[in-house]
C-alpha cells in the first residue's frame, strides 16, 4: 500500500510538475495586451522620457499590435494632438522638420529643407569624403563648437533664418536653452535614416538656439538596407537606457515607422502592411522596457507622434496620438488651456509640460499651455471614434456645403434674372411677382441653412444621408416657420428671426465650451475645429452677418430714436466684440477688428450719420483703441501668436501680416480669379454705396437700417480680407448671408408685396 501510495504520489507530483510548465508556457504566450503597466514606486526618479513614434495616427496606434502602450494609454492620459505648423501647406511633403522645431519652440514654428541632416560630434561627415568629424564642420559652418559626447544639426543656421524671417527668433532652440539655463541635462538617442541617407529630425525637440544637444548618438542602431532584423530596436534600448542615468531629460527617436511611412508609396500595400505590425511591436517592446526602468510617481513619459502620416495629410488631417504616463498625469483625456476640450491638445502645449514638470517658469514666448488630466473612461475608443469622425465630416462636407453655395447663387442669379428691366430685355420670366413670391421664402430657408450645419455636429454618421436629411429637415422647417410667423406675431421679420436664432445657437454653444464646432460642416476646411484661438473665422463671420441683419430687424423708427433702443444696440456690440475677441473658446485678435469696424459702421449708418472723413477716422481710432485692449489682454491671458506679434513692435506685425498673406494666397489657389474677382467687386460696390447718387440716396432714407447692414457688412468683409489668415471664408460667408437679405428684402417687381399678417416692404 505504502509503495502504491508513494507511486501514485510520484505520479501525482509529475503530473503537477507538468500541468505547471504547461500553464507557464500558455501564460508566456499569451500577447502583451495581458499584462498592466509596471508599478509606480520603482526605478529612476525625476526623468522625462520622450519616446518619439512618428507617422501613426490613433486608429492604429495604439493598437492590436501594441497592447502595452494601449494598456498604458488606458491606465494613464491620452489625446490627439495637433501637429499644424507655420510652414505653408504646399511644403507639407517636404521634410523641413518643422513638426520637430515646434515642439521645442513652444508655438507653431518654420523648418527649413534638410532639417534631418543632424550628427554625432564624433562621427565622420561624409560630405567632405568622411576627412573631418562632423562636430569641426558644424563649428566652422555656424561658429559654435559640437559637444565632445552630443549631436550637432547642420542645417540649424537655415532654420534660425527662417525663424527670424517671422519674428520667432526667440522661440528656436527654446526648449534646450531653458533645460541649460535650469541646470538640466538633455540627450537625444536614435535615427529615422532611410535608403535616401540619414534623415535625423528628433535632435530638433531638444537642441538649444546654438542647434547642438550636449549628450545624444544618432548615428547607427538601424539600417533599413539590412533585410534579416531591420526593425530590432534592443541596441537603441540599450543606449537610451545609458543616457538615462546621465540626462533629466531623453529623447529615444524609435524611426521605424516613419521611416515606413516615407517609404510606403514605393511599397506593395501588403508587404508595408506586414513591416508596419513587425515594427509597432518592437515600438511597443521599446515602450515597455523604458517605462520598466521608471518611477512613474516621480518621473514622465511622453509617446508622441510629431507629425502625421502622409496619407492623413493629404487629406487635411494633422491629428495625431499623444500618451502622457507618470507624475502630473492620472487616467483620463489630455487637455490643455490653449485647446479647452478634452481630449485634444497644441503641439506648442509640450513645451509647457515639460517645463512644468521640472519646475521651470514657462517663457513669455510660448503660446501653448501645460497638459492636464480630465477624468474619462474608454480613451482611445472616444479618440478613435472622433478621429473617424473627422474624416467622415472631410467628405460630408463636399456633399452638402458646397451644393448649398451652388443653390444660393442659383437663387440670385433667379432674383437678378426677375428684376423687371432684366425681365423685359430677356422676356423671361412672364410673370416676377410670382417667381419672387417663390424666390422669398426659399430664401428663408437657405438663411436656416448653416446654423443647421453646425447642429449636425452633435450626430455621429458614417455617411451622407443623415447629416443631409437632418439639414434639409431642419432648414425646411425653420425657414418656412419663419416664413408663417407674422401669421401668429404680426409685424414680425421672418428673415431677422431666424438670424437671432443663429446668433443665440453659436452664442449659448460658445459659452458650454463649443461643441457644435469640433466637427463642422462650415468652414474652410474640415479641421476648424482645431483652432484653439477662439470662434474659427467661418463661425465668427456668420455670427456677425447674423447680428447686424437681425439688429437691421428693429426697424428705422427704433434705431434711429435716441435713448433705450441705442445704448441697447452699443451693448450689443460690446458683447460681441466680447464673445468673438476673447470668448470662452480662445482669442481671436482679428474677429475683433472685423466685429468693432461692421458694428461702429452700422451703428452710425442706422442712426442716420454721414460717412465723413471725421467720423471714418473717428471709427478708425476707436477699432484701435479697442484693439489694443484686446491683445494686451490675450497677451496676459492666452498668448496667442497675433497678440505677441502685436506687441513686439514694428517688424513682429510686418511678419505676421505676411504671414497672413501668404496663407490667404496659398488658400486661394485654386479659386484666386474669383476671389480676386469677389473683392474687388465688394470694394467697388462698398464705394458705390457711399455715393452720392440718386438710387443709394433713396435707398439710405427708405431702407436706412437695411442699407446700413448691407454697407457694413461690406466694410466688415474688407477689413477681414487684411486682418484675417483666412479671411476669403469670413467674407464669403458675410457676403452670403447678405445675399440672401438682398433677395428677401428687396423686390424685384414694381409694386411692394405684403408680407403674411400685413407686413409691407418697401421697394428696391
Amino acid at each position: 500500500m505504502r509503495a502504491t501510495f508513494g507511486t501514485s504520489g510520484a505520479m501525482t507530483r509529475t503530473t503537477a510538475v507538468v500541468l505547471l510548465l504547461i500553464a507557464a508556457v500558455a501564460v508566456s504566450s499569451f500577447p502583451r495586451a495581458a499584462a498592466a503597466p509596471p508599478e509606480a514606486g520603482g526605478g529612476l526618479k525625476g526623468k522625462l522620457v520622450v519616446v518619439v513614434v512618428d507617422r501613426v495616427g490613433i486608429a492604429e496606434f495604439p493598437g492590436n499590435e501594441t497592447p502595452f502602450c494601449r494598456s498604458l494609454a488606458d491606465r494613464w492620459a491620452t489625446g490627439l494632438m495637433t501637429t499644424r505648423t507655420q510652414a505653408p501647406s504646399r511644403t507639407a511633403a517636404l521634410e523641413t522638420g518643422a513638426e520637430y522645431v515646434t515642439l521645442g519652440a513652444g508655438m507653431r514654428a518654420y523648418g527649413a529643407t534638410g532639417a534631418g541632416l543632424s550628427f554625432d560630434s564624433t562621427e565622420r561627415f561624409t560630405g567632405l569624403g568622411g576627412s573631418e568629424l562632423a562636430g569641426e564642420v558644424f563649428h566652422g559652418y555656424s561658429g559654435t563648437p559640437g559637444p565632445e559626447a552630443g549631436v550637432v544639426c547642420m542645417r540649424w543656421p537655415e532654420i534660425r533664418r527662417a525663424m527670424e524671417s517671422g519674428s520667432l527668433e526667440e522661440n528656436a532652440g527654446l526648449l534646450g536653452g531653458e533645460m541649460e539655463r535650469a541646470g538640466l541635462r538633455t540627450a537625444v538617442v536614435g535615427n529615422c535614416d532611410g535608403y535616401d541617407g540619414p534623415l535625423r529630425l528628433s535632435p530638433l525637440i531638444c537642441c538649444d538656439a546654438s542647434g547642438t544637444v550636449p549628450l545624444g548618438r544618432v548615428s547607427g542602431f538601424t539600417d533599413p538596407r539590412d533585410t534579416g532584423q531591420p526593425f530590432r530596436l534592443d541596441a537603441l534600448a540599450e543606449q537610451s537606457e545609458r543616457y538615462l542615468a546621465e540626462a533629466d531629460l531623453v529623447v529615444v527617436d524609435t524611426g521605424v515607422t516613419g521611416r515606413l511611412d516615407r517609404d510606403g508609396a514605393a511599397s506593395n500595400p501588403y508587404f508595408s502592411a506586414g513591416r508596419t505590425r513587425v515594427a509597432l511591436h518592437e515600438v511597443d517592446g521599446l515602450v515597455e522596457r523604458l517605462t520598466g526602468r521608471l518611477d512613474l510617481e516621480a518621473s514622465l513619459l511622453l509617446v508622441v507622434s510629431p507629425s502625421a502620416p502622409s496619407e492623413a495629410r493629404r487629406k487635411g488631417d494633422y491629428w495625431t496620438p499623444f500618451i502622457a504616463a507618470g507624475k502630473g498625469f492620472s487616467r483620463g483625456l489630455l487637455r490643455s488651456a490653449s485647446t479647452r476640450r478634452p481630449g485634444l491638445v497644441s503641439n506648442g502645449d509640450f513645451l509647457p509640460t515639460v517645463c512644468e514638470f521640472f519646475g521651470i517658469s514657462i517663457p513669455a514666448e510660448v503660446t501653448g499651455s501645460p497638459m492636464r488630466t480630465v477624468p474619462a473612461t474608454f480613451q482611445v475608443d472616444h479618440l478613435q471614434d472622433l478621429d473617424a469622425q473627422y474624416a467622415v465630416t472631410r467628405q460630408v462636407r463636399w456633399y452638402i456645403v458646397f451644393p448649398y453655395f451652388f443653390l444660393s447663387l442659383l437663387l440670385l442669379i433667379l432674383w437678378v434674372f426677375s428684376l423687371a428691366p432684366v425681365a423685359e430685355f430677356l422676356g423671361w420670366p412672364y410673370d416676377a411677382a410670382m417667381l419672387s413670391r417663390a424666390l422669398r421664402p426659399t430664401a428663408l430657408v437657405l438663411a436656416a441653412a448653416p446654423v443647421s450645419f453646425l447642429l449636425a455636429s452633435v450626430f455621429r454618421f458614417e455617411s451622407v444621408l443623415l447629416p443631409l436629411g437632418f439639414c434639409f429637415a431642419f432648414s425646411l422647417a425653420v425657414g418656412l416657420g419663419a416664413w408663417k410667423l407674422p401669421y401668429v406675431r404680426p409685424g414680425a421679420d421672418p428673415f431677422a428671426s431666424i438670424c437671432w436664432l443663429t446668433a443665440g445657437i453659436i452664442v449659448v454653444d460658445t459659452a458650454l465650451g463649443g461643441r457644435l464646432f469640433m466637427l463642422p460642416l462650415l468652414g474652410d476646411n474640415a479641421m476648424e475645429g482645431s483652432r484653439f484661438f477662439g470662434l474659427s473665422n467661418t463661425v465668427a463671420g456668420l455670427l456677425v452677418a447674423v447680428c447686424v441683419w437681425g439688429a437691421a430687424g428693429l426697424g428705422a423708427e427704433r434705431l434711429a430714436r435716441p435713448g433705450g433702443a441705442r445704448w441697447v444696440l452699443l451693448a450689443g456690440i460690446g458683447a460681441l466684440t466680447f464673445v468673438i475677441g476673447f470668448g470662452l473658446l480662445g482669442a481671436n485678435a482679428g474677429g475683433v477688428i472685423v466685429v468693432v469696424t461692421t458694428g461702429l459702421v452700422f451703428y452710425f449708418g442706422s442712426a442716420g450719420r454721414r460717412f465723413t472723413a471725421w467720423l471714418d477716422a473717428g471709427i478708425a481710432v476707436a477699432v484701435a483703441a479697442v484693439t489694443a485692449v484686446m491683445v494686451a489682454a490675450d497677451a496676459l491671458f492666452v498668448r496667442t501668436h497675433a497678440a505677441r506679434a502685436a506687441t513686439g513692435g514694428a517688424g513682429r506685425i510686418a511678419a505676421l501680416m505676411k504671414q497672413r498673406l501668404a496663407i490667404q494666397l496659398g488658400q486661394t489657389t485654386s479659386t484666386l480669379p474669383f476671389a480676386i474677382v469677389l473683392i474687388a467687386a465688394v470694394l467697388l460696390l462698398a464705394v458705390w454705396m457711399r455715393g452720392p447718387g440718386p438710387f443709394w440716396r433713396g435707398l439710405w432714407e427708405r431702407e436706412r437700417p437695411r442699407t446700413a447692414a448691407f454697407y457694413a457688412i461690406l466694410v466688415g468683409g474688407l477689413v477681414a480680407m487684411l486682418f484675417e489668415d483666412t479671411g476669403t471664408g469670413m467674407l464669403a460667408i458675410m457676403m452670403l448671408v447678405s445675399t440672401l437679405a438682398l433677395v428677401y428684402y428687396y423686390l424685384p417687381v414694381d409694386q411692394p408685396m405684403d408680407e403674411p399678417g400685413g407686413q409691407t416692404l418697401a421697394r428696391a
